[in-house]
């Protein structure tokens, strides 16, 4: 905190954040783990996703495959389990997600039409000499 002729400025270093259009209800979670061991193989969320638009929509987030949303992504980055793999206690657990905004998702497609057709061209230009050498 900061006072400078009398007004106070507050001063906090931090991550920056940014409100999200959506908000996410966890209905379930599944872990699955290895046989015999307690390693997990694979977790995912059952999760509602309500936007501020009042759209409700019910989705599945597991570990290789993110909900696409309004040109949001949301990950299942990890998750917090009860102690005790048999507590059936839902406070024990929860879905920790990572949220990334991609404004450049489109960029590897467009290159790729870009090469596409710089391809076709090329072969368009050349076919006529590679008729002649062929009669």
């Amino acid at each position: 905190t900061l006072i400078h002729e009398d007004k106070t400025y507050h001063i906090i270093l931090r991550r920056a954040q940014t409100e999200l259009p959506f908000s996410i209800e966890l209905t379930q979670f599944i872990r699955e783990v290895y046989p015999g061991t307690n390693t997990a193989r694979g977790f995912s969320s059952d999760v509602i996703l309500h936007s501020s638009d009042g759209i409700q929509w019910p989705a599945r987030i597991a570990m290789n495959a993110p909900l696409r949303f309004k040109g949001w992504t949301i990950y299942q980055a990890s998750f917090v389990d009860a102690e005790n793999s048999n507590d059936p206690n839902p406070s024990n657990q929860a879905s920790i997600f990572a949220v990334v905004q991609n404004k450049g998702r489109l960029i590897p497609y467009i290159t790729s039409l870009v090469l596409c057709l710089g391809l076709f061209v090329h072969l368009f230009i050349r076919l006529p000499i590679l008729w002649k050498k062929s009669t």
